[in-house]
C-alpha cells in the first residue's frame, strides 16, 4: 500500500509496499506529463506536479497504474558490477582511521568491504555520487569534521551503514578509504555516469 504527504502545494512525499523497485518506478512515472519532477530516495519517492493542472486522485491513479508489474528490486539487481579499488595510501587517507573505528587492521577491512555485493540505493549529493547500503555493521565512522575542498572523482569513502562512491571530483566530507581505478563518467555517452540505481556494485582490491 502507499500513502501521499503532502511538501507543500506541488509536491507529495510517497511511502512505498516494501521491496518495490523505486528506480523504476521513478523510470515510469517520468515517461508520463503528470509530474514536473520524480526524486527516488532511499525508502520513498518524492514528487512535484502542477497543481493548477492535476489533483491528488489522478496522481494516486497514475502511481497505482505505474506499480503494477513492477520488479521487486532483489530481482533487478543481477550480476553486481566490479569495480577495482586501490585501497589506502594517497588513495584512501582515511583507511586506517576507518578499519580502527569496526575495531580490524587494514587488510581485514578490505577483506570484509570485499567481501560482499551492494546495492546502489540512491544517486545524489552531487551529479553521479551513489550511496551504497549493506556495509558491515562493526563501521561506525562518521563524517569527518572538516570536509575535504577536493576529493578525487572515483574515491571510495564509508560512513556507519554505507558506501560512498564519487563519480566526479569536488567537495566531500566522507572517510576515504580508497579510489576506484576506471572512469565512472563518459561525457560523450548517452547514460554519461556508471553507476545507477538499481545496479548492485562489488568492490575487488586492486
Amino acid at each position: 500500500m502507499l500513502t501521499l504527504h503532502p511538501l507543500g502545494d506541488d509536491a507529495y512525499e510517497v511511502s512505498l509496499p516494501p521491496g518495490v523497485s523505486r528506480g523504476r518506478l521513478a523510470e515510469r512515472l517520468r515517461r508520463l506529463d503528470l509530474f514536473v519532477d520524480v526524486v527516488p530516495g532511499l525508502d520513498k519517492l518524492a514528487v512535484s506536479f502542477d497543481p493548477l493542472s492535476t489533483d491528488r486522485r489522478r496522481l494516486e491513479r497514475a502511481l497505482v497504474n505505474a506499480l503494477k508489474d513492477l520488479p521487486l528490486e532483489e530481482e533487478e539487481h543481477g550480476p553486481p558490477l566490479v569495480l577495482p579499488v586501490r585501497y589506502g595510501g594517497e588513495e584512501g587517507p582515511d583507511l586506517e582511521a576507518v578499519a580502527a573505528s569496526g575495531g580490524m587492521e587494514t587488510a581485514a577491512f578490505i577483506a570484509c568491504h570485499t567481501a560482499r555485493s551492494y546495492p546502489v540505493a540512491l544517486m545524489g549529493f552531487t551529479p553521479g555520487f551513489a550511496y551504497l547500503t549493506g556495509l558491515d555493521e562493526r563501521i561506525e565512522c562518521t563524517r569527518l569534521a572538516t570536509p575535504r575542498v577536493r576529493v578525487a572523482a572515483g574515491s571510495v569513502g564509508v560512513i556507519a551503514g554505507h558506501t560512498g562512491i564519487y563519480s566526479l571530483d569536488g567537495p566531500g566530507g566522507w572517510p576515504i578509504v580508497g579510489r576506484v581505478l576506471e572512469d565512472l563518467f563518459s561525457p560523450k555517452a548517452t547514460d554519461p555516469f556508471t553507476l545507477a540505481l538499481g545496479q548492485t556494485v562489488r568492490f575487488e582490491a586492486a
